[in-house]
């Protein structure tokens, strides 16, 4: 597979990101057990927090083989980094691309896509894993909101996330919500 010129230029942007301000930290991030909140910034200045988001809404909507080798290249520094990364683009980010109305695309998707707010997925829990056909996170209808009532675990910066897409289910379907963390009764 041959690179194009601008695949190229934002692989040589992460690898020198991951270069200089990854690779010096990530020890330090690892053995204090620090978030890279720094490290964070400097992806949201490189246009890396929205890779995969339109420019209409804040993002640098680069195709996917960039977004492949940026996180290869992060990886490389710091593969917890590379996490965050890819969670908050892939998972975080693009169901409210794909999904999101006009309002919550201003609302939530453009602040992710600008790396001012982080984003994190909500699906795996103690008793069904990942299976989200067992999930038993509930959602019930409550004036013109819902309430949603269950723990999930292993959630990628979950202490640190500002967004959270929660999956639920209501009734027999299910649903992806958007919870911003400091919702009264979120918890970590």
């Amino acid at each position: 597979m041959h690179l194009t010129e601008e695949q190229i230029l934002i692989q040589q942007a992460a690898k020198q990101l991951a270069h200089q301000v990854v690779r010096p930290q990530a020890k330090q991030w690892r053995n204090e057990k620090q978030f890279p909140h720094s490290a964070i910034k400097a992806l949201s200045e490189a246009g890396f927090m929205g890779m995969l988001v339109d420019e209409k809404w804040g993002g640098s909507q680069t195709d996917y083989v960039s977004y492949a080798l940026v996180i290869e290249q992060i990886a490389k520094a710091d593969a917890a980094l590379s996490t965050i990364l890819a969670v908050h683009n892939s998972v975080g980010c693009m169901p409210i691309a794909n999904f999101g109305s006009e309002f919550q695309k201003e609302l939530f998707l453009k602040p992710l896509a600008q790396g001012n707010l982080l984003g994190a997925f909500c699906l795996t829990e103690p008793e069904a894993g990942s299976d989200a056909k067992n999930i038993q996170t509930k959602a019930e209808k409550h004036g013109d909101g819902y309430i949603l009532n269950g723990v999930k675990q292993f959630v990628t910066s979950g202490k640190n996330a500002d967004i959270a897409i929660v999956i639920t289910k209501t009734g027999d379907a299910h649903n992806a919500f958007i919870v911003p963390t400091n919702t009264p009764g979120f918890t970590v």
